[in-house]
């Protein structure tokens, strides 16, 4: 690139393509169940300022109390004040940190092999994707890279800040999910594998670092221990957090390898990544990229020109934790993305190393034209993924028990017939679903007070007014209200959901309500119309 400012001009480009397309409308796609999940407990550390860290479930802390900084910002001090924006502007805007964190290495990355990485970044149909999902793995993803980068900046000019850096985002990856472990080790594979390739001895690595090298790993360390034991002990509020941050990897990798619900085959992350046929349609969500990130794996390994360690690094980074990943049973689709990233990366430098190997205009200009038609086709299939498909289950890979735009109406439907009750919107209502499947309805009710949330019928509790039960359950439901009751006290409940609604893909629940209640809300709507 001829100068600096133009190259500064591009990436903003980037940086603002990455902010549009992580940033808006980020209320449009349904909650998923594990998004509603972390958003209630997120409400307890808002409304009540406590948070306990749970080894069993929900992950590290660091989602939930960063979520308090817009939040705050909006005024909000009840869960009932904020809204999807609200909470997935967190992992919106450490997606961007992503791309931004690529600028402290591209002098030695090289200019354009940066930009076209922060490119392919930017527009990844999966990178979108998960930048606008409030779960803890854009978080990691991004934490990882902080890590990354930092570790680079201080092998080549060693600071003491860097090495707080470091730590820094070591402690916040430990904080954020129990898979840490895997990026981790990830990194040290890579590590070994750069310096190995690098040829250096022992002895030239030390020489170049200071003589306060033990104190910077000192102070790299005590970073790390005091940010995560900031979160885990809840602001030293609950030490014993500090103890559960450990014993959380039993369990955690124990379910991770008998939860049959999310035991893959080894090459799924393949087929959600570059070839997901889910219905009668083949999705290429990331597949444009694919044969840049092997062209820049060649590079890698066969060119005789010296290239940066970065690329080197960020290659085995990416293929170790792919393989981690695929050799673990256990799957979901947003554990792809440490690995993606990394690929994205290689991807871009590939792009354009094999452009400078080229030497004939006319094969410049044809590599030029298909690297250009890659990233249109991969900006396209973004769109469409996170924006037509965005809640389609055949076309978009990223989807997984991904609930279907249905939950609206059906959280409208409660909300209207709950106005109709004589308590209004503190009318008890009673949700029960066989294995608690009734996510991510608790996060649309989340201003009805009254509700309880059940996954059986208790023979022994009142039925209320509004009962929204799960269709196994509609047995023990009229045994409830029209077998047990005595003669006379079996108040007669009618249907209110209109139509079958889905909650997902497969799990419907049905609403039962009061004649009483039916009876006002139908007279309201005749005088509405």
């Amino acid at each position: 690139m001829k100068s600096r400012t133009a190259f500064l001009l591009i990436y903003g480009l980037v940086l603002g393509l990455a902010c549009i397309t992580r940033l808006l409308n980020l209320d449009t796609r349904p909650m998923h169940g594990d998004e509603a999940v972390h958003a209630i407990k997120f409400g307890s550390l808002l409304e009540q300022g406590s948070y306990t860290y749970d080894p069993d479930e929900y992950h590290g802390p660091t989602l939930n109390y960063l979520s308090l900084i817009p939040a705050w910002l909006s005024g909000a001090s009840m869960l009932t004040e904020i809204d999807e924006q609200h909470l997935r502007v967190v992992p919106a805007l450490c997606g961007i940190a992503t791309i931004m964190m690529l600028l402290f290495v591209c002098q030695a990355a090289g200019w354009e092999a940066t930009v076209l990485s922060a490119l392919l970044v930017a527009i990844s149909p999966a990178m979108v994707f998960y930048s606008r999902y409030y779960i803890q793995e854009m978080l990691l993803v991004c934490f990882a890279f902080g890590l990354i980068v930092s570790c680079f900046r201080y092998l080549h000019a060693p600071h003491l800040l860097w090495a707080i850096f470091a730590g820094i985002f070591l402690g916040l990856m430990h904080a954020t999910k129990e898979t840490f472990v895997i990026y981790l080790a990830s990194i040290f594979v890579a590590a070994a594998f750069s310096w190995q390739h690098s040829k250096t001895s022992p002895g030239e690595i030390i020489k170049r670092f200071p003589k306060a090298i033990r104190l910077h790993i000192v102070a790299a360390l005590v970073a790390a221990f005091l940010v995560s034991i900031l979160f885990f002990s809840s602001l030293f509020s609950n030490p014993h957090g500090i103890i559960d941050s450990i014993t959380t990897f039993n369990a955690y990798f124990s379910r991770a390898s008998i939860d049959g619900q999310h035991i893959h085959p080894w090459f799924t992350y393949l087929q959600w990544l570059f070839f997901f046929k889910q219905g009668p349609d083949v999705t290429f969500a990331e597949t444009a990229i694919l044969p840049f990130a092997i062209a820049g794996i060649m590079l890698l390994f066969f060119s005789k020109n010296p290239i940066s360690s970065f690329w080197y690094f960020m290659a085995v980074y990416s293929i170790t934790q792919l393989i981690i990943f695929s050799i673990i049973p256990y799957k979901t689709p947003w554990n792809a993305i440490g690995a993606l990233h990394g690929l994205l990366l290689i991807a871009g430098f590939g792009m354009h190393g094999i452009y400078q190997k080229l030497t004939s205009k006319h094969a410049k200009f044809a590599w030029g034209l298909i690297s250009a038609l890659a990233i249109t086709y991969l900006g396209w299939t973004s769109r469409q993924i996170n924006g037509r498909h965005v809640v389609d289950a055949q076309h978009n890979p990223y989807l997984y028990a991904h609930p279907t735009m249905d939950i609206f109406a059906i959280s409208e439907r409660i909300h209207a017939f709950a106005l109709q009750s004589e308590d209004s919107t503190n009318v008890y209502i009673q949700v029960a679903a066989s294995g608690s499947d009734y996510w991510p309805l608790p996060w649309y009710l989340r201003d009805l007070p009254n509700i309880g949330w059940w996954d059986h019928l208790d023979e022994t509790v009142p039925t209320a007014p509004i009962a929204i039960i799960s269709p196994d359950l509609e047995k023990n439901l009229t045994k409830r209200l029209y077998e047990l009751p005595p003669p006379g006290q079996r108040p007669l409940y009618v249907p209110f959901f209109e139509k079958q609604w889905w909650l997902r893909p497969g799990i419907t629940l049905n609403g039962y309500a009061t004649k009483e209640i039916w009876d006002r809300f139908y007279q309201t709507t005749q005088e509405i119309k």
